[in-house]
């Protein structure tokens, strides 16, 4: 409309902090859903002679927390500090 700013103009930078934030947070939904399989998976077919099942589960949490670690590196630090804190 008149005298509005385009919404496609990202000068500020916004629109494209907006667009890494929501990647890095379905990055951490689908490492987390490939965990949850995993495990599940190891609990159904537990096997204490094969060490590669929890290599994997190991793996795919330390895949989880880094994805959860660039997803909050993009959320202000205030806010951050203020999650922090109640948990």
């Amino acid at each position: 409309g008149a005298n509005r700013p385009n919404i496609e103009d990202d000068t500020d930078g916004l629109m494209k902090k907006q667009t890494l934030q929501y990647g890095a947070r379905n990055e951490v939904w689908v490492a987390w859903d490939a965990f949850v399989v995993e495990l599940q998976f190891a609990i159904q077919n537990i096997n204490d002679d094969d060490p590669t099942e929890e290599e994997e589960l190991n793996r795919l949490l330390i895949s989880t927390i880094d994805a959860m670690d660039r997803y909050l590196s993009l959320a202000p630090t205030k806010d951050v500090e203020e999650a922090t804190k109640i948990i």
